[in-house]
């Protein structure tokens, strides 16, 4: 039994994800940008993927959206800076920045959208 469970995990197929830029997978299946992601002290900054989620005023079609954001890994905050929308071949197709209230610190909690994406660029992030 444990043979046929080890022999399904070795033969189930990579997941690729259509990409505009080099991203890095984080451990609870979200993407950030490895290539914008910058950490000064405390603070990281990445755009990070957003995966099926609708944002009101961003990508209403669920269009694939990527945010700009920041993380305090010591006092465990989070704030989006912008948003963008776009399409496979990595075309923009909207880009705006955040509200005074999306861009405001927020204590990031267990089971809060983001709270994976912050540990884990508090954890790849160097």
């Amino acid at each position: 039994m444990i043979l046929l469970a080890l022999a399904l995990q070795a033969t189930t197929p990579p997941i690729v994800d259509w990409q505009p830029f080099p991203m890095q997978r984080m451990p609870a299946g979200g993407l950030f940008d490895r290539s914008s992601a910058t950490r000064t002290a405390d603070v990281v900054r990445a755009w990070v993927r957003l995966l099926n989620v609708e944002l009101k005023g961003v990508n209403e079609a669920r269009q694939q959206a990527d945010v700009l954001m920041e993380v305090d890994c010591r006092k465990e905050l989070m704030r989006g800076l912008s948003y963008r929308v776009t399409r496979a071949d990595g075309t923009v197709l909207k880009s705006e920045s955040a509200t005074p209230e999306q861009s405001r610190w927020k204590r990031a909690t267990i089971g809060m959208r983001g709270y994976d994406a912050r540990m884990a660029l508090c954890r790849l992030v160097k």
